[in-house]
């Protein structure tokens, strides 16, 4: 198929019919879009990207950009309306559950298991669905805790069964990276269009994110992971990923988001000084200035982005008014010091309603010294796991990046936006590569790494 489709472009008539095909299919769309309803163009849209997409990439990816895309909907004021919540949930979980059952009928592998991991993040879901008997909002803790321990069955499923083989790491990490450009991409035609909804309250781009900063963030954890995908690519897959990047760069300097480059500075210097990265830091580093220039000259107000970095937007207070809500959050743990008030529920006393917009005090203040402890565990021991590995050690970027976002915000619980997900399955990625032998560049293998028994086996060199 792939050869006569080579042969058809190749050929002037061939060309020809795919520029008519081109311009008949943009006709058609117009019309549609300008005649049918709105929700009748989005799911005829939806079957004609699916069926190539599940051909090309498998039912599992498959799944999970359709999971992406109804987040997507979701959480974007223009789309939102077009059903309720409880039908934005199916649409976005029902994927995953499936993704789930896919996973669990391909079997166990014979790769070791994230035994240590994987207990403790059973453990602090665990914690979360049971802070409902203590919660001062026990029907809130209950459902996102359902929510939560349903995604974490979801990771440590991929984790341990799918995740035993580079190839199919590295393709699904690969999908996550073509996701973010795909939205982000969107998001940025519609803004350069004028259309109201790329654009946040305060009037920095959000794309089709819920607002600014969450743009900012897929695009802040998402950029390091061109050192991973990097290797080995050649030719117009290399173009493809300069191209992704740019876009995912573009994005995050107009959405203003400080958290979001601070991040994706942290996460590209992590991966950049990983022992297998070096060198290719030193190119990429010339590419990226290359590629800054150029997009400066064909958008300049990408230097007003960059002030806006810097600008405080909140009449001279840095934290843009997190400050306040780090107190608030610290004076409600105070109250509970041991359990906390309940998973998920530092929205009900925050400011106006919003997040803690820190991971780590929302944790604390959610679920007490108990649920912190835990949570720092886990952290500590996907760390530990992660930086065992060889080849896949440039995936220390995008966990660090992960990390460093969660300072100054708290999206890892929002299973309502486009990022939660994600982001984990990137902590989880970094984890599940411990599992890996580690090689040199010539595909030696160093020795033999089993990150659940505490034990390092000594090899000789030799192909793996």
């Amino acid at each position: 198929m792939r050869a006569g489709l080579v042969s058809v472009l190749r050929s002037r008539r061939g060309m020809d019919k795919v520029v008519m095909a081109a311009l008949l299919g943009t006709v058609v769309c117009g019309i549609a879009v300008a005649v049918l309803p709105l929700q009748i163009v989005i799911g005829c849209l939806a079957v004609i990207v699916l069926v190539p997409t599940l051909v090309r990439v498998g039912l599992w990816r498959t799944l999970l950009l359709v999971s992406f895309a109804c987040s997507l909907l979701r959480s974007n004021e223009e789309f939102s309306h077009l059903a309720t919540d409880s039908v934005w949930y199916v649409a976005q979980f029902a994927p995953i559950a499936a993704a789930v059952v896919v996973t669990a009928l391909q079997g166990r592998s014979g790769a070791p298991r994230l035994h240590f991991v994987v207990g403790l993040m059973s453990l602090f879901a665990g914690l979360a669905l049971a802070s409902l008997t203590w919660s001062i909002d026990p029907q809130t803790s209950l459902s996102q805790g359902l929510v939560f321990a349903f995604v974490a069955l979801f990771l440590c499923l991929t984790a341990t069964w799918r995740w035993s083989r580079r190839d199919v790491l590295r393709g699904d990490l690969a999908t996550v990276f073509a996701a973010a450009c795909a939205a982000q991409l969107l998001g940025l035609l519609a803004n350069l269009t004028g259309v109201p909804w790329a654009v946040g309250a305060t009037g920095e781009f959000q794309g089709l994110l819920s607002n600014p900063n969450f743009a900012g963030m897929l695009s802040a954890v998402t950029i390091p992971l061109v050192f991973f995908l990097s290797e080995g690519l050649e030719g117009v897959r290399r173009l493809a990923l300069l191209g992704g990047t740019l876009v995912l760069a573009w994005a995050m300097i107009l959405s203003g988001s400080r958290g979001a480059l601070l991040g994706c500075l942290v996460g590209l210097v992590a991966a950049a000084f990983s022992p297998t990265e070096r060198r290719r830091a030193a190119r990429i580093a010339w590419a990226g200035s290359i590629v800054a220039l150029l997009a400066v000259i064909l958008d300049p107000r990408l230097l007003s982005g960059v002030t806006g970095f810097f600008a405080s937007k909140t009449h001279g207070d840095f934290t843009s008014g997190r400050y306040e809500i780090y107190r608030i959050l610290l004076s409600r743990w105070r109250s509970r010091p041991i359990f906390g008030t309940g998973f998920h529920t530092a929205e009900i006393y925050g400011i106006r309603g919003v997040l803690g917009h820190n991971i780590y005090l929302t944790v604390l203040a959610e679920l007490g010294i108990v649920g912190a402890s835990l949570f720092l565990t886990l952290i500590v021991a996907g760390w530990r796991s992660g930086a065992k590995s060889g080849p896949e050690r440039p995936l220390v970027g995008p966990a660090v990046a992960v990390l460093v976002v969660e300072l100054t915000e708290s999206s890892l619980f929002g299973f309502g936006n486009s990022t939660a997900l994600f982001f984990w399955m990137l902590l989880f990625a970094f984890a599940a590569s411990g599992r890996f032998e580690r090689t040199d560049r010539g595909g030696h293998r160093v020795r033999e790494v089993n990150v659940f028994a505490g034990k390092r086996h000594a090899s000789g060199r030799g192909p793996p």
